[in-house]
């Protein structure tokens, strides 16, 4: 017999060596596990504060320390020798930094929505007239933005800045080697910025030349045409019912015309031309609108049951031909420089009607325009129709109206 023993399985286990080519699994340390925390609580702490969350240079820190917490991670996981694992970690922290983070930061940051800027530069009206002189060769920018008119203003004073934030709270205007600021809240509900002082001047800009005379202008705006008159029609209330186990009912109330009155579906606080204020009911019921119509029904089959409709009211309309729909003027408005001139004439909403997207024809607009000497004799009166161009004083002035109700007149420079 042998005297050899088996070798006992914890001895043999205990001695065996591990060979050259025996890989064993990083088991992360409390040192890498501490940068992590450290990295990832530091970028939070950013991205919480909203001070640090707008900071540009804020944001670079918090992405190197999010990508310092990835590359440990890396280093922890991956099963290789020390060389391998700071490889692997610095690529994906680089992975990380360039391609992901700016996701990241797109989302904190989404960028603003832009919109088209569009409006006109005067100079300020020191004397309190109702001229507005425009402001030529000005060039308009967004501030704190690289962003630009397009052009320069011309000589109405007009500029249109593209893509601009629709955020923006301020425009710069340069002219004349100095930078203006437009803050558009002082401008509530116009396009019109009167910043320029009058003395700002510059000589190249040619309405700085005055007139051989002055001239006070007065300015009456008549618009007609077609338009809708609208009124509101109430009806009575709707009821049905039905007892129980006897069967279903329905009643079905719907806009209808009124004489020469016809329904106002374009009306966007009715569905169809009809609406109602509440309803109730009880038991196996459904109160329902569309096309114009609301639809009551009720069901006995699990007893009686009832609906009631309340405040039901119809829009009507009916289309008024060649009325009246708004007149404005303006008097003694001065008119001083060469160039370009303009009065802003108040037409109002009480036009709005004639302006409807629904009206068949446009409205018709009839402008005088009467220029009166500094004594008040009268110098010239012309008639515009529509917003074409027309002469006045022997040909000297230009005069045109837009839709906006803005009354311009260039003089022709000698």
């Amino acid at each position: 017999m042998s005297n050899e023993q088996p070798p006992q399985r914890g001895a043999h286990a205990s001695s065996r060596e591990p060979s050259q080519g025996d890989v064993r699994a990083y088991r992360p340390n409390v040192a890498a596990f501490a940068v992590f925390l450290v990295a990832v609580g530091v970028s939070i702490f950013v991205l919480v504060f909203q001070d640090l969350r707008n900071n540009a240079l804020a944001q670079v820190f918090a992405g190197v320390m999010m990508a310092l917490a990835v590359s440990v991670i890396l280093f922890s996981v991956v099963p290789s020798k020390a060389p391998v694992r700071a490889a692997v970690g610095l690529g994906g922290a680089a992975l990380f930094y360039f391609l992901l983070w700016p996701q990241v930061e797109k989302a904190i940051h989404p960028p603003p929505s832009t919109t088209t800027l569009h409006g006109s530069l005067y100079f300020i009206n020191a004397a309190s007239d109702l001229g507005l002189r425009p402001v030529q060769g000005a060039e308009i920018g967004v501030a704190n933005t690289s962003l630009k008119s397009s052009q320069k203003t011309d000589e109405t004073g007009e500029f249109t800045v593209l893509d601009a934030p629709s955020d923006a709270k301020e425009l710069e205007a340069y002219y004349g080697g100095q930078m203006y600021v437009i803050q558009l809240s002082k401008f509530p509900n116009t396009t019109r910025y009167a910043v320029i002082p009058v003395a700002a001047a510059v000589h190249t800009d040619p309405s700085a030349v005055e007139l051989p005379q002055a001239y006070l202008v007065d300015a009456t705006v008549e618009i007609s045409g077609s338009y809708w008159e609208r009124k509101t029609l109430t009806l009575p209330d709707a009821h049905v019912s039905v007892p129980a186990g006897n069967g279903n009912a329905r009643q079905r109330v719907c806009a209808q015309p009124q004489g020469d009155f016809i329904v106002d579906s374009t009306n966007k606080e009715f569905r169809g031309g009809i609406r109602f204020l509440n309803s109730t009911g009880n038991g196996y019921h459904s109160v329902s609108v569309s096309d114009g119509c609301i639809d009551l029904y009720v069901d006995g089959r699990a007893g009686s049951a009832n609906a009631t409709v309340q405040g039901i009211s119809v829009a009507l309309k009916r289309l008024v031909k060649d009325g009246e729909c708004g007149s404005a003027q303006v008097t003694d408005a001065r008119v001083s420089y060469a160039g370009v001139t303009q009065v802003p004439i108040a037409i109002g909403s009480n036009i709005s009607a004639c302006l409807s997207p629904d009206v068949p024809s446009q409205p018709k607009w009839t402008t005088t325009v009467r220029f009166k000497s500094q004594n008040g004799s009268l110098a010239d009166q012309i008639t515009l129709q529509g917003f074409d161009q027309s002469r006045a004083l022997n040909g000297a002035a230009d005069v045109w109206m837009n839709s906006s109700g803005l009354l311009t007149i260039a003089f022709k420079r000698s």
